[in-house]
Parts: structure tokens; C-alpha cells; sequence
């Protein structure tokens, strides 16, 4: 890349402020009404019966309207409007027609039986827990891999792309919640009981996460392509983040007992009064004279991804309860939480430094996700999940390394600062269709690489 164009792209996404979390919200929330639209039109069927049909049908009713509300955001509370007026009277109806034969409640004939009955029961909270994890881990994925060829358009709105700093970006919730949503599937096995299996299958998973860490800087570096310095380090990436954080939980387990609540909490607050007595200054002021201060971002902010992993693994034990309290009461107490700590701690929100009200903030988004998307599973009695969310979760990091992949090409082949917003809207489109048909060639196949 030419070295004047790759200053220009740096300094495109360098020094954002951020927008207001509660626009953040709105936005998160908006590819939900989508999705319960999906399912109160029983479109969910036309995948199972045509699947490629189905797959243009999920493109046009989730994949570009959830593009739309973020490159788009003017227009959010039309959409919202629209949607709401539409989806919450067809899921109302839905859920009336299908009420009386939902639930874990086995059937008359089984009453008695006990075994029988029992087997009913855990095969339909198992169907509930695949709907609104399939939904939860799929929708947050989606967005975040619209947003990482987005930001680099002028179509993108730049209060929504990665602070500098301090601030709620729309990006920089994006990144929290990919942990958290790794941590609703391999986190409670990770945390349970320790074993040589367990700890084989991490350290296999994360070798292969911090190779593709490795390949992407060394890559990055030889073809002279833009680079946040600022956002992990010179060396660090999120790979190598994402790569560290469950072995070095695993490993830990193999010592210590850890409560994945308790142990995150601490973990935040810990590293929050770090913070306060000085590793704070030396992040964002120390000069870059060795591996360590070269990587300081990256480094530093490991024990908030930890704690992270932590609590999104409380989070998926909790959000298995039959009954959905625990998981009210855990949205209330993030949210609540997530505003204390933005008066006591006297810091903001910071991605860059993982801090505690960052934690708090992705958690409260999260665990609201959740709770939102099991409300959906009980209005469609846990009906069939879209199966663009089956696809993208089946490999889901095989879909996010093809994402970065065409984004890294994208950027190579064109000046994306001067490209026009239509122009944009269509790239972005196109590539939304390669990258979740990539993942819908691999499900319709029956394949998973892990």
C-alpha cells in the first residue's frame, strides 16, 4: 500500500470520541426486531425446505437491514417503528397459536412416566438454549463483521468505530461481546472440572488463534497495510488476545477453583485499582522502547478480557435456568453496576484499556441480548433459528478470519476513503453475501473446522 494512503487510513480511524451508549443500544437492538420479524413470518421454513432460497430470504430480511441500521443510522427510529409495528402483533399471534404446545411440560400421554417425561422436558429446554444462543451469538457476529470493512468507508459513521481512548463505540462493544460469546459455549466446560482432554482441546484451539495472531501482523507488516497502533500495540492483535485468554483460564483451573462470578468481578476490580495506582499513566503515556511498552494495550488489557470470558461463562450457566429471573436479575445488576462504576471510579468507558465500566457495559449489552432473545424463543414456542445464524455459529471463526480476509483484500484493491455511500452500501452488501455464503456452504456440507 502506498505509505500516503496508508497514513490517510490510519488517521481516518484514529481519535473517535464515540457516540452515547444508549444510541449504542438502540442500534444492538434493532437486528432483534429483525430477527423476531424472521420468525413471527415463519420465514425460517423456507430454509428448511430450500435452503439457498432461504439463504437469499435471511439476506434480504437480516443480513442488509442490519447493514442498513448501521451505516444508516438516520433513519433507526423509522426502522424501529416499522419493525416493532409489525413483528410484536405476529409474534403475539404466533405465540397464541403455539403456547399450549410449548414449553418443557411433556405431553398427556407421558404424565406418569417418569424417565420418559424427563427426556421430553430436556429436549425442549435444549431447543430453547440452541434458539436464543444460536440468535444472540450469530446476530452480535453479523454486526461485527459488517463493522470491520465498514469503519473503513465514509458510509460509516465515525461515532460509531473504535474510540481512541475513553468513549462507547459501537465497534468497541462489538469486540467485548465477541468474548463473552465465545465464553457461552466453551466457558463452563473450560471452567468445570479440570482435565488433560479439556486442557488438550484449548490449547489446540488457542495455538491456532495465535498463529493466525502471528500470520496477520507479519502479513499487516509486508504488504505495508494501515495499522491502529494505539488500539493493542505495535506486535499485539485481537487474535492474540482472543488466542490467550482461555488457555491461560484453563491453565489456571488446573491450580485454583474458579466461580466464573465471583472470579470475574474480583478480576475487573482488581484491575481497576491497578489502574488508578499507575498502570494507567504508563499505558497511555509510556514510550514504546521495548516488547512489553511496544504492546502495552494489549498486554495491559488481558485481565478485563478475562474477566470478561469469566462472567460470559456465568452468563451461559444462568441464561440455562428454566425460569428467566436469574437472568433479569443479572441484567438489572450489569446495568446498575455499569452506572455506579461510571461515578465511583471517576474513569469512562475505555475499550483500549479494558477497564471496569467497559466490562460492565459490554456484560449489561450482553446479558440484555439474551434476555431479549429468550423473550423471542418463548413468543415462536423455540422454533427453528435462521439458519444464517446456524451457518455463521456452526464455524465461527472460520466466517470471522474470512471476513478479515476481505477486508484486508478490499482495502489493497480500492482508495475505500473515496468511494461514494451507494457505491459502499454495495461492496459492503457483496461481501456480507460471500462471507455468510462461505459459512452456509460449510453448514449445508455438514462441515466444521475448528
Amino acid at each position: 500500500m502506498d505509505a500516503a494512503l496508508r497514513r490517510l487510513k490510519e488517521a481516518f480511524v484514529t481519535d473517535h470520541k464515540g457516540t452515547s451508549d444508549t444510541e449504542i443500544a438502540l442500534v444492538v437492538s434493532l437486528p432483534l426486531l429483525f430477527t423476531a420479524l424472521h420468525q413471527g413470518l415463519h420465514l425460517e421454513r423456507v430454509s428448511a425446505t430450500h435452503p439457498w432460497l432461504g439463504f437469499l430470504v435471511d439476506t434480504a430480511t437480516l443480513t442488509l437491514p442490519t447493514l442498513a441500521v448501521i451505516c444508516q443510522p438516520e433513519h433507526n427510529a423509522t426502522y424501529a417503528n416499522w419493525a416493532a409495528a409489525v413483528a410484536l402483533p405476529l409474534l403475539a399471534l404466533r405465540w397464541y397459536q403455539t403456547a399450549p404446545r410449548t414449553g418443557a411440560r411433556a405431553p398427556a400421554a407421558l404424565k406418569g412416566k417418569g424417565a420418559v417425561a424427563h427426556a421430553y422436558a430436556a429436549a425442549a429446554a435444549s431447543q430453547a438454549q440452541s434458539f436464543f444462543w444460536n440468535i444472540t451469538r450469530g446476530g452480535l457476529q453479523l454486526m461485527t463483521m459488517i463493522c470491520i470493512l465498514a469503519v473503513d468507508f465514509p458510509v460509516f459513521p465515525r461515532r460509531f468505530a473504535k474510540t481512541e481512548t475513553f468513549g462507547t463505540g459501537l465497534m468497541d462493544v462489538g469486540i467485548g461481546c465477541f468474548v463473552v460469546s465465545s465464553a457461552l459455549t466453551s466457558g463452563p466446560y473450560l471452567l468445570g472440572r479440570p482435565s488433560a482432554k479439556t486442557m488438550q482441546r484449548v490449547t489446540r484451539g488457542s495455538t491456532i488463534v495465535l498463529f493466525l495472531g502471528l500470520a496477520r501482523t507479519l502479513l499487516t507488516k509486508s504488504v505495508n497495510y494501515q495499522e491502529h497502533v494505539s488500539e493493542y500495540g505495535l506486535h499485539w492483535n485481537f487474535f492474540t488476545t482472543l488466542g490467550l485468554v482461555p488457555f491461560v483460564l484453563a491453565a489456571l483451573r488446573f491450580l485454583v477453583p474458579i466461580h466464573g462470578f465471583a472470579a470475574g468481578i474480583a478480576m475487573t476490580l482488581a484491575h481497576q485499582f491497578c489502574y488508578q495506582n499507575g498502570l494507567e499513566d504508563w499505558v497511555l503515556h509510556a514510550p514504546r522502547q521495548s516488547f512489553v511498552s511496544a504492546n502495552k494495550e494489549g498486554i495491559a488489557s488481558l485481565p478485563g478480557y478475562f474477566a470478561l470470558f469469566l462472567l460470559g461463562a456465568h452468563l451461559a450457566t444462568t441464561s440455562l435456568r428454566a425460569q428467566p429471573r436469574p437472568l433479569l436479575a443479572l441484567a438489572v445488576f450489569y446495568g446498575t453496576a455499569y452506572r455506579f462504576s461510571l461515578s465511583i471510579s471517576g474513569t469512562a468507558v475505555s475499550r483500549r484499556l479494558a477497564n471496569t465500566p467497559y466490562v460492565l457495559w459490554v456484560m449489561a449489552t450482553t446479558t440484555v441480548y439474551i434476555a431479549a432473545s429468550r423473550l423471542i424463543c418463548g413468543a415462536c414456542g423455540a422454533s427453528r433459528v435462521p439458519r444464517l445464524f446456524e451457518a455463521i455459529n456452526a464455524n465461527q471463526l472460520v466466517v470471522f478470519v474470512v471476513a478479515n480476509l476481505l477486508t484486508g483484500l478490499i482495502n489493497l484493491s480500492m482508495d475505500t476513503l473515496r468511494v461514494s455511500d451507494d457505491h459502499a452500501m454495495a461492496i459492503l452488501a457483496a461481501y456480507l453475501v460471500v462471507v455468510t455464503g462461505v459459512g452456509y456452504v460449510l453448514h449445508a456440507y455438514r462441515l466444521r473446522i475448528h
